[in-house]
């Protein structure tokens, strides 16, 4: 309870979630808070499950993103999307849907009644790969996905096969 206001605050749990665009697969965890050193678990985990992929992962420049704390497994490469830039994010269209699809009109009288169903909402959303590639194949990353046989990454920038000049295919500021 707050001192000050007498209100109850809490934090509420972060779910951590990454979503394929080419096949709606999803992988998520659930963390305590946003922070450098729960990103970093949760990139390891996606690390893990796609161990023999290379992953680029777009999102936005969030300081818990792009905190020096953060470890960056070898096989995942970032595209930082410019600063408040919700539109181009194609994760914001899957929390929206999942929003209005599977919380409208809920209201949960505790946080693990509201964690269940988020579980339960997740494992739901996620048996709709055609749905989950609509949301989520915005044109810019499809392009992405489609040219990315034609470069290779070194210290995470894209390079053109036998080119030596980098190729930017997205700005790159921090949050």
């Amino acid at each position: 309870i707050d001192e000050v206001t007498g209100v109850q605050t809490c934090a509420l749990p972060i779910s951590y979630t990454a979503v394929s665009p080419i096949d709606g697969h999803i992988d998520y965890t659930i963390q305590p808070f946003l922070d450098s050193e729960n990103v970093s678990k949760f990139l390891e985990y996606l690390s893990m499950q796609h161990r023999k992929e290379e992953i680029l992962l777009v999102w936005d420049g969030a300081r818990a993103h792009t905190g020096d704390e953060v470890v960056m497994p070898s096989n995942i490469h970032t595209i930082l999307l410019p600063p408040r830039s919700p539109r181009l994010n194609p994760v914001e269209s899957f929390w929206g849907e999942l929003r209005e699809k599977y919380f409208h009109n809920f209201t949960f009288e505790s946080i693990p009644m509201l964690m269940d169903h988020l579980m339960l909402s997740l494992c739901m959303i996620k048996e709709d790969k055609w749905k989950l590639r609509r949301l989520l194949g915005f044109d810019w990353i499809n392009n992405v996905i489609l040219n990315a046989n034609q470069y290779h990454i070194v210290s995470g920038h894209l390079f053109p096969h036998n080119h030596h000049s980098e190729i930017t295919i997205a700005p790159a500021t921090g949050g």
